[in-house]
């Protein structure tokens, strides 16, 4: 079964810092959108992905696979990470402020 997925973000340079996260629709304050993610030991990161890691367990760090990736490198985010599943290797993150297509 396939089922259709639908883009909400695009990666673009940024005024902030280099590439940036901006929506392709707009997004409502509070949504939330679940990404799976690939665990790697601390340790074995390569120096090109350390900027794109998110926290997981003391000794490893998570890579998002998604356009969010490239988010949240303002001092006032749109997004944080609401929820992570350590079985299903997910993290959730929520909307803080309502979003305008860009």
């Amino acid at each position: 079964m396939c089922r259709e997925i639908k883009v909400m973000f695009k990666v673009k340079d940024s005024p902030i810092h280099g590439k940036g996260c901006f929506a392709v629709n707009s997004i409502a304050k509070g949504q939330t959108f679940t990404f799976p993610v690939i665990i790697l030991d601390k340790k074995t990161i390569p120096l090109e992905l350390k900027q794109f890691m998110f926290p997981w367990l003391p000794n490893q760090s998570s890579l998002v696979l998604s356009e969010i990736t490239f988010c949240n490198a303002s001092s006032n985010p749109n997004f944080k990470i609401l929820s992570i599943d350590k079985i299903l290797n997910t993290k959730t993150f929520i909307c803080l402020n309502d979003i305008e297509q860009d």
